[in-house]
């Protein structure tokens, strides 16, 4: 099963639109090139003969450089050639912590019995909820994220935006994408605050996100988990399918100073 799930996934991934990128499959690899002003770009589902990779490397770098914004390099275990990661690096790339591809059978998952506390979950259900949101996750992560607003409107027809409450203060947060022509759901932005983690909040977020997609007949949820996540999610059903490392290149870096 696991297998045959992976090859569904990179199939229907593959054949992704995402609202705001020109996407291009050259059949080694398919590149999403950003037509938004602060959106980063993405190549992803690598199949490159390793003669050729160095040459294809430096080609994408100078396309993402003439359009003048930072992209990513998603490698995938089932990537080729084998050596992609190391010649990204050579090349300036950054590589962040691996993630590990999972999938949850939604059928399959059962709702535990779970006392439910004072912090209330909420869907969102005006856009203009999502400002709030993307200060809440620049907070939990301590960074910027100047594309972020634009991307999560752009999804706002096909997603489901969750929001946990104490009183009128968000203390956590997560949604779920539903990608066209797809079997597989993503989970997203699943964050609780610091002094709130540790007392449920951030199941209930998983299991509302769960039930969401049972509703409407997914039958599949997919999620990028970091290595402490992982356990977590393998505890309630999740498969491990692939395994899966970001590398990066900044702008400013692509001229090779």
């Amino acid at each position: 099963m696991r297998s045959s799930l992976v090859d569904a996934y990179r199939r229907e991934r593959r054949d992704l639109q995402v609202r705001g990128y020109r996407r291009e499959d050259f059949g080694v690899f398919v590149r999403y090139t950003p037509e938004q002003p602060h959106l980063p770009g993405f190549i992803q589902f690598t199949d490159v003969p390793e003669h050729a990779l160095a040459e294809e490397i430096e080609r994408q770098v100078a396309h993402f450089q003439a359009h003048g914004c930072d992209f990513e390099w998603k490698v995938y275990g089932a990537d080729s050639p084998p050596g992609l990661r190391e010649a990204l690096r050579r090349a300036g790339f950054e590589e962040d912590e691996p993630e590990a591809l999972m999938v949850l059978d939604v059928d399959a998952f059962v709702l535990p019995a779970r006392a439910q506390g004072g912090i209330g979950i909420h869907r969102l259900e005006d856009p203009d909820e999502l400002v709030e949101l993307v200060a809440f996750q620049e907070a939990i992560w301590a960074r910027e994220f100047p594309w972020l607003l634009w991307h999560l409107r752009s999804m706002w027809d096909f997603t489901s935006f969750f929001a946990a409450r104490q009183g009128e203060r968000m203390v956590g947060s997560g949604y779920i994408e539903y990608p066209r022509e797809s079997r597989f759901a993503e989970l997203h932005g699943g964050a609780v605050v610091p002094e709130l983690r540790g007392q449920g909040i951030y199941s209930r977020l998983f299991e509302v996100r769960v039930l969401d997609a049972r509703a409407r007949g997914i039958p599949w949820i997919a999620v990028d988990a970091a290595p402490m996540s992982r356990p977590i999610l393998e505890a309630k059903g999740f498969m491990h399918l692939d395994t899966t490392w970001p590398l990066s290149r900044r702008a400013a870096e692509s001229d090779g100073s």
